[in-house]
């Protein structure tokens, strides 16, 4: 690795080398992928091909198409998926529920549960109702039927259609929720909320985070302070994304990469 990446997929290979690359920078020896015991998703999504498939299909679709966004944009995954271990945020969600967070009203949370029910989800840690619902709003505007269902009141009613595991202490607790949990559920809208949140949803001063990306590291604080909000593992982020520009998204060699952007 080390050439461009530009306007192309990648390789199932190329991403098991990111992988073992991300792995071998904190000493971690599994190059395993989803493995976490509380990560929903079927062991058909558990594997590289997989990965690779549904990786292309986002990166390829939300225009994140040149070495510098890629290697952002995968930096960011890698470290809200814990290391690509799980899509399913560890913590029960009930900070996040109306009366515990200053923000759930605001977010849509508005009734007990609430916070459970529409905690982080996905590479890039989806979370709130409200972001969750405009995930599927923007869906159903582009392909009109999501599992049959077709409007979002259908998708987003609070029902129980899937069970999700939180554990902690060795005690495992199911908690129910509504096509929410597509989000965690399935590798393809665990990503692609991924690539909407990237490219449609998240702006600052109108501008989304491909446009940040271009600039190479130059605005690696503010893509992971928008990303997460609060800055959390922001030097490991940005330890990330050095690891990716040295070994695998090589700058030098990028076609399309404008130095004068530094």
């Amino acid at each position: 690795m080390g050439g461009c990446f530009c306007d192309r997929d990648l390789t199932e290979e190329e991403v098991k080398g990111i992988v073992k690359i991300m792995r071998d920078s904190e000493n971690i020896t599994s190059y395993d992928i989803f493995t976490s015991s509380n990560c929903p998703l079927s062991s058909d999504d558990k594997n590289y091909k997989k990965l690779t498939e549904e990786l292309n299909k986002a990166m390829k679709r939300y225009n994140i198409n040149s070495c510098t966004r890629k290697a952002h944009f995968i930096a960011q995954c890698y470290w809200e998926s814990d290391r690509l271990k799980t899509t399913l945020e560890y913590s029960s969600g009930s900070y996040l529920n109306l009366g515990q967070h200053s923000d759930a009203e605001t977010n849509g949370n508005t009734i007990d549960g609430d916070g459970p029910r529409y905690k982080g989800r996905g590479l890039m840690q989806l979370t709130w109702r409200n972001n969750q619902k405009s995930y599927f709003d923007y869906l159903l505007g582009e392909d009109e039927n999501i599992k049959g269902k077709t409007n979002i009141d259908q998708l987003m009613d609070r029902s129980n259609i899937y069970e999700e595991k939180y554990i902690s202490n060795g005690v495992t607790t199911i908690c129910n929720v509504d096509y929410a949990g597509l989000i965690a559920n399935e590798l393809y809208y665990s990503i692609d909320s991924a690539g909407w949140f990237w490219n449609v949803h998240r702006k600052y001063k109108s501008k989304n985070l491909n446009y940040y990306a271009d600039f190479g590291e130059k605005y690696a604080n503010r893509i992971s302070r928008l990303v997460n909000g609060g800055g959390n593992g922001l030097s490991e982020r940005k330890e990330y994304l050095k690891k990716l520009y040295e070994k695998v998204f090589n700058l030098e060699k990028c076609i399309s990469y404008d130095k004068n952007n530094q």
